[in-house]
C-alpha cells in the first residue's frame, strides 16, 4: 500500500506491534483443514470476512509513535479475484432498457401517484390525473431538452423549432407545465418532525439509483473522489469549488471503476452528511468518506486510489486491515514528517525519488 507526496496540513498516525525485529510480518502458523473438499469455500468466507472488518475495532497508530525506517518497499503479491465468472457474450442493452435499470416502473408509478396526491393538496385547478407511462414522457423530455438547450423551454414546442422528440410526445407544453410545477416524488404530510435531510423530498429517486449500483460487481480498480452535480438555484448545501468544470451545484462522494461506472455514492450535506460519528471523530471527514463507501467492498485486494483530500495514514491502516490495497498523493504532515530527501534535492536528478516505510509495508514516496 502506497501513498505519495504532496504539502499540506497535518492530521493523525499509529503504532504497529504485530512485526518481527527485521520489520517482516509475524505470520502465524497454518491451520490444517479438517476437510479439504470445503477448502475453496473456507477461504472464500474468510478473504470477505477480512475486508468487513469494522473500522471501530482497528487499533490505529498515534502521531507520536510512527516510526519510519529505509526498509525496502515489498510490493504485494496477491492478486484479485472476482467475485463472478466473466461472461464473454454479454447482451447489450439499449439506452432505454439501462435507464430502466437505474429508474424501474415502479418508480414511475410511486412518480405518478405522488404527484396526483400533489395537486390534490394543493387544490390544483383542472388538474388532470396523470399515469407512469405519462411520467414517463415527462422524464424524457427533460433528458432530450438537456441535450439541446434554447433560452425557453416554451420554445421547444415553438413552430419551426419543435423538435421530433417533442412531436412524438404528443405533450402539450400547457400539459408539461401542470406536471412539472405539481411533480413529487413523496408525500408532504408524512415529513418527519425531526428531519434533517435536505433531499428528503427526492429520496426515492436517489435510492433506487444508488439500489442499482451497490448490485453490481465492482472492478479491481477503483477509485473515490468528489463530483458536483450542476445547480444554479437556491440550496442551503449547494457547494462551490474551484477548478471544477460546473464550479457550483450539489457534491457527490463517488466510489467508482476504471471504466466510470458509479458502484455507490453519498451526498454531502455538511454536519448532516451520513457518516458515522464515530468514524468522524476518529479518523476525520475525508477518511470517513473513504471507509463509508468501502462498505461495499465485499472482496479482498481491490485497488483503491484517491486523493490528498482524504489520504491520511489512519486511513490507509484502516483499509490494509481490511485487505484493501489504497494509493494516493498526501499531505507531508498528515505523515508526521517522514524523513525524506528535500525537492530541491530530487530535482537534481529526473526521475529520481526518496521513500520510507513503516513495518507495515505501508509507504511514503516523494518523486
Amino acid at each position: 500500500m502506497m501513498a505519495l507526496t504532496k504539502d499540506g496540513n497535518a492530521s493523525e498516525v499509529e503504532d504497529l506491534s504485530s512485526y518481527e525485529e527485521d520489520g517482516n510480518p509475524v505470520v502465524p502458523a497454518p491451520v490444517p483443514e479438517e476437510d479439504g473438499q470445503n477448502e475453496e469455500n473456507e477461504d472464500t468466507v474468510s478473504d470477505e470476512a477480512e475486508t468487513r472488518v469494522d473500522a471501530e475495532e482497528v487499533e490505529i497508530t498515534s502521531k507520536k509513535n510512527i516510526r519510519w525506517s529505509r526498509l525496502p518497499f515489498c510490493g504485494n503479491t496477491e492478486t484479485f479475484q472476482t467475485g463472478q465468472p466473466t461472461d464473454q457474450n454479454i447482451h447489450l442493452l439499449s439506452p432505454y432498457q439501462y435507464f430502466k435499470r437505474y429508474v424501474p416502473d415502479e418508480l414511475f408509478q410511486m412518480m405518478a401517484d405522488m404527484t396526483n396526491l400533489y395537486a390534490t393538496q394543493n387544490h390544483t385547478n383542472k388538474f388532470q390525473n396523470t399515469t407512469s407511462n405519462e411520467m414517463e414522457v415527462l422524464v424524457g423530455l427533460h433528458i432530450s431538452m438537456g441535450t439541446l438547450k434554447f433560452p425557453r423551454v416554451r420554445m421547444y414546442w415553438a413552430s419551426g423549432l419543435m423538435l421530433t422528440v417533442v412531436e412524438a410526445s404528443n405533450m402539450s407544453h400547457d400539459r408539461f407545465f401542470k406536471l412539472r410545477s405539481n411533480w413529487h416524488f413523496s408525500n408532504n404530510l408524512e415529513k418527519p418532525a425531526d428531519n434533517n435531510d435536505t433531499f428528503y423530498k427526492v429520496r426515492p429517486l436517489f435510492d433506487s439509483i444508488r439500489q442499482r449500483c451497490q448490485s453490481l460487481e465492482v472492478e479491481e480498480e477503483i477509485c473515490v473522489d468528489e463530483q458536483m452535480v450542476p445547480f444554479t438555484g437556491t440550496l442551503n448545501v449547494k457547494q462551490y469549488i474551484k477548478g471544477k468544470p460546473h464550479p457550483w451545484g450539489v457534491k457527490l462522494f463517488v466510489l467508482c471503476g476504471k471504466s466510470g461506472i458509479a458502484y455507490d455514492f453519498l451526498i454531502y450535506q455538511g454536519s448532516r452528511t451520513e457518516l458515522s460519528p464515530e468514524s468522524m471523530k476518529r479518523f476525520g471527514q475525508g477518511a470517513a468518506v473513504v471507509l463509508h463507501l468501502c462498505q461495499r467492498i465485499t472482496l479482498p485486494f481491490h485497488r483503491l486510489f484517491f486523493d490528498n483530500y482524504f489520504t491520511t495514514f489512519n486511513l490507509l491502516e484502516v483499509l490494509l486491515a481490511k485487505k484493501i490495497l489504497a494509493a494516493g498523493t498526501a499531505r507531508v504532515n498528515r505523515f508526521a514528517d517522514p524523513p525524506l530527501k528535500s525537492d530541491k534535492i530530487l530535482a537534481k536528478q529526473r526521475g529520481s525519488f526518496d521513500q520510507v516505510r513503516v513495518r507495515s509495508n505501508l509507504t511514503f514516496k516523494r518523486v
